[in-house]
């Protein structure tokens, strides 16, 4: 629309765009070629370029992120990716990533209940 402002109107919206920016960031780090997720992925016998290929999801789903037709499907591949990296920080024992990642599961589900709640009043 012409006129309208782009800045984001409802917690929700404030919620995604944080949510979005912290998931863009922690994709970049994963595309700009993190040697620790491609060393627990290859420990694992996976390949490299899983952890590219889950970097554009990633980056594609923080995007999809900021749209409200689409949030909430992409907060459910976002949150699935998020356990899978949780499972993996536990495996390792890495406890600090371990909080972020349920952080960031937790910061998904929010979204999801806030936007399904949101949906319902309208």
């Amino acid at each position: 629309m012409i006129g309208e402002s782009i800045l984001p109107k409802t917690g929700i919206d404030w919620l995604s765009l944080g949510a979005a920016i912290l998931f863009a960031t922690m994709a970049m780090s994963l595309l700009l070629g993190s040697e620790s997720a491609v060393l627990k992925l290859a420990v694992l016998g996976l390949p490299a370029w899983l952890a590219t290929a889950i970097g554009v999801l990633q980056f594609g789903c923080a995007v999809l992120l900021l749209s409200a037709h689409l949030r909430i499907r992409a907060a459910a591949i976002l949150a699935v990716l998020g356990c899978g990296q949780l499972m993996l920080d536990i495996l390792y024992r890495d406890t600090g990533a371990a909080y972020q990642s349920g952080g960031a599961i937790i910061v998904l589900a929010a979204i999801v209940w806030l936007e399904i709640r949101s949906r319902q009043t309208a």
